[in-house]
């Protein structure tokens, strides 16, 4: 009974993190059981996380964009501050996050990651808004198509025909004009492929999956520093050329130092929040739910700002608001797809046929 216990000294490897879907393990190294009928419930809250942290960051970047505008350095001060937290967490716990991956996927992962953000905000400001938007959009087809190619997951008819609802949603509330040049389309093709590989490897990389979200964040977080930060000589060569400071349109816009300092530490904190259950919803659901999520986010943005703020009320006519009861109806029935596809997978293992137990073990692509 009286069990000496024994100091966790955290992860060696990635085999050391190896999750089932009921055995857990503490900071410490106590191990629990957690009943999968709670899964769902996992899940929904990765979801409201993700959803929280995403919209504050939006909001805090928009405030920052006002009086600094430079995207990429503020990417790079995101994942700088990601790594400095990480880094200083595996110094206190004694934890050594680069053997976690090997340099392969670390190069793999850490680079799309950084690339996905840099060539998406290079994207926005070289292309409209509308062509913006309908370039995130084309993520969802993007994964699906990089999922059968590389790892054979092919998606349910009824699951294609939800996001396709979704798709035709999101696209007639989002996009209103369309302005792109050749420059443009390149950053945006190169941000859409590098976002849909990195989300579409952490779920099917061996040794991403072996890893729990924060222990990924972790281990990616100097690779993707690296990259932020070469990114972030372009914004650089355009602070020295054109000035410290790049303000915003207008005099009242403009925030003193100080201010600019606080919006940027909020902004940087709220990165790791986003980044944490972004990995972390990403891992529990799959990189199609991943983009799901994503477009609610959208449709939530848009009648948010509409009906909270009155922002761009002129523009939300008959027609955008058709669109956004249509994304909402696709995201209920893919919503109703998984919800069942969950109970079939949570059933006992003799209340299941072998059949039904070998497509819930394929369906990934519906977690």
């Amino acid at each position: 009974m009286n069990e000496e216990r024994k100091h966790y000294d955290g992860p060696k490897n990635a085999s050391d993190f190896t999750r089932t879907h009921e055995d857990k393990v503490s900071w410490n190294g106590t191990k629990w059981r957690v009943s999968a009928s709670y899964d769902p419930y996992v899940k929904g809250l990765w979801m409201i996380g993700n959803i929280a942290s995403t919209v504050l960051i939006v909001l805090a970047n928009k405030a920052v964009m006002q009086s600094f505008n430079y995207p990429l350095i503020l990417t790079a001060l995101h994942q700088v501050t990601i790594w400095v937290i990480t880094s200083c967490w595996g110094f206190y716990t004694g934890q050594k996050f680069s053997s976690l991956l090997d340099v392969t996927d670390g190069l793999m992962l850490g680079g799309t990651n950084a690339a996905g953000i840099v060539f998406m905000n290079l994207s926005l400001a070289t292309n409209s808004v509308g062509a913006y938007q309908l370039l995130k959009i084309l993520n969802l087809p993007t994964i699906a198509i990089l999922q059968y190619s590389l790892y054979s997951v092919r998606l349910r008819q009824p699951v294609i025909q939800s996001l396709a609802i979704i798709i035709i949603g999101v696209t007639i509330a989002s996009v209103r004009e369309l302005s792109v040049d050749f420059t443009g389309l390149c950053f945006g093709t190169i941000g859409v492929l590098s976002v849909s590989l990195h989300q579409v490897w952490v779920q099917n990389r061996t040794k991403a999956k072996a890893l729990s979200s924060v222990h990924l964040m972790a281990a990616l977080a100097p690779y993707s520093t690296a990259c932020a930060l070469i990114a972030a000589g372009l914004d650089l060569g355009r602070m020295y050329r054109g000035g410290a400071v790049e303000t915003g349109n207008r005099d009242s816009d403009k925030m003193g130092n100080g201010h600019i300092v606080g919006a940027l530490f909020v902004s940087c904190t709220l990165a790791v929040c986003s980044n944490f259950t972004g990995f972390g919803l990403l891992k529990k659901t799959s990189a199609v739910t991943f983009q799901v999520v994503g477009h609610f986010k959208t449709i939530l943005t848009i009648t948010g700002a509409t009906v909270l703020f009155g922002q761009d009320a002129e523009n939300m006519d008959v027609y955008r608001m058709a669109g956004v009861v249509v994304a909402f109806i696709g995201i209920l029935i893919y919503g109703s797809i998984k919800d069942k596809s969950t109970k079939v997978s949570l059933l006992p293992m003799g209340q299941s046929t072998a059949p039904e137990r070998l497509k819930v073990s394929r369906s990934n692509d519906l977690r």
